[in-house]
């Protein structure tokens, strides 16, 4: 859901009790009983995307994360990169490209995973199989001339 400040809320709230925490949370308790019912869908979407947009995003998290309501931000790239929660459990690797020097990308997340890795080489374009792959994906040659012409593959 969109807040006030044009920023973004991820709302997971699907178990009956997370639901009522976030209704309860929100002031509107009687929306709790209308969770699972089909023809009230759109309704509660409104509803909610209305309220949502009544605060500003870190102020919705502020007063809804701490309650159980499955409510979290959705972070920007920079906010991502920054997160302590992310930083202090090593999301984030070193990667290094001929041309563009070293930069982060996410690493390997897998619980119980090896967290400390070595700093990964980008290959050079002419070794990878990135144009197999994007058609292996779906992407005619049109798609795939652009997303090289634009930087976002390589």
């Amino acid at each position: 859901y969109q807040a006030r400040d044009g920023k973004w809320l991820s709302v997971g709230a699907i178990e009956p009790h997370f639901f009522a925490n976030l209704c309860q949370a929100l002031g509107v308790p009687d929306w709790a009983d209308r969770q699972l019912d089909d023809s009230q869908q759109d309704e509660l979407r409104e509803r909610f995307r209305a309220v949502f947009a009544t605060r500003d995003r870190d102020d919705w998290v502020a007063r809804l994360a701490p309650n159980d309501t499955c409510v979290a931000p959705v972070n920007s790239i920079p906010e991502l990169v920054d997160d302590p929660h992310l930083r202090e459990r090593q999301v984030f690797m070193k990667a290094e490209h001929a041309e563009h020097g070293e930069f982060e990308q996410v690493g390997p997340v897998l619980a119980g995973g090896e967290r400390s890795q070595p700093r990964h080489q980008v290959r050079p374009p002419e070794e990878t199989d990135t144009d197999a792959l994007l058609a292996a994906a779906g992407f005619d040659p049109a798609e795939i001339a652009s997303l090289r012409a634009e930087g976002a593959a390589e």
